[in-house]
């Protein structure tokens, strides 16, 4: 999935550079825009959370905004495998890529994110 958009919001491991190698390309190849949100709920699954859309915008997930500053496909390709996102079977995928409006500030941004598919 080529994506035009050049910002990635992450919610829950990817945040922190030291968490994990994922965690840690994330902050290599990105720039930190700041704290942004979009309308949706947040589960815990214990080691990690899952997000997903609202559609009544009642409730809101919190997280970092970033901005690709190089290699973005390769970036893309390894946090696909860490979400559990498989392109060509969207049905056996954890979380699905998606771009999605985020808030920051008073601006919004398309963004790719990843969201918990559900049940």
């Amino acid at each position: 999935m080529n994506s035009n958009t050049e910002y990635l919001f992450a919610y829950g491991t990817l945040q922190q550079p030291t968490t994990n190698y994922y965690a840690a390309l994330v902050h290599q190849n990105c720039e930190i825009i700041g704290r942004g949100y979009f309308y949706g709920t947040l589960k815990d699954f214990g080691d990690y959370p899952g997000a997903q859309i609202d559609p009544d915008k009642t409730q809101r997930v919190y997280g970092t905004l970033f901005k690709f500053l190089k290699n973005k496909e390769k970036t893309l390709q390894e946090l696909d495998h860490y979400e559990g996102y498989i392109a060509e079977k969207p049905v056996a995928s954890l979380f699905l890529r998606k771009e999605i409006e985020i808030y920051h500030q008073k601006e919004s941004f398309l963004a790719i994110t990843y969201l918990y598919k559900g049940h």
